[in-house]
């Protein structure tokens, strides 16, 4: 149980690794890209970022994804023989989806667990990066998104 376990806690660091660099990367052209300046061109460019976060975010997943369906085909030749069944199996379990069609050997089953814990975590941080490049989007274009009481006199009672 150890061997799979310890397999897991590489590349978990791995993923990890794969996804600080993938936020560096987005950070560095997309956040910083947003610019102040107003007008129609502006808002296409913004789209543009918002719609290359996503596109990047997806081939970064795709390849953590693959880094994983890798370590299946390596070490787990009986249960996954071809590429093409890793990286299903590996994407399978990484989105959490698990539809048990392919399934692991017992001693290595917590590999796949593991992975799909890696999975949620890797998809909120996604979704942090996501929602931090729109939160900025929206602050530049100007858009008043607080929410406020509404004043005036209450309601009467129907």
């Amino acid at each position: 149980m150890l061997a799979p376990i310890l397999l897991s806690v590489a590349l978990i660091v791995i993923t990890v690794l794969l996804h600080s660099l993938g936020t560096l990367l987005m950070i560095r052209v997309f956040y910083a890209s947003i610019s102040e300046q107003g007008g129609r061109e502006k808002r296409a460019r913004r789209i543009l970022i918002l719609t290359g976060a996503v596109v990047v975010l997806l081939l970064v997943h795709l390849v953590e994804i693959s880094v994983w369906a890798v370590a299946y085909l390596s070490v787990l030749k009986i249960s996954v023989a071809r590429f093409e069944e890793a990286f299903y199996f590996s994407a399978v379990t990484f989105s959490t989806l698990g539809y048990g069609d392919i399934t692991l050997p017992p001693p290595w089953r917590v590999l796949s667990s593991l992975q799909a814990v890696s999975g949620v975590l890797i998809f909120g941080w996604s979704t942090a990066i996501l929602v931090g490049i729109l939160q900025r989007v929206i602050e530049v274009a100007g858009f008043d998104v607080r929410i406020r009481p509404k004043v005036g006199p209450p309601a009467e009672p129907r």
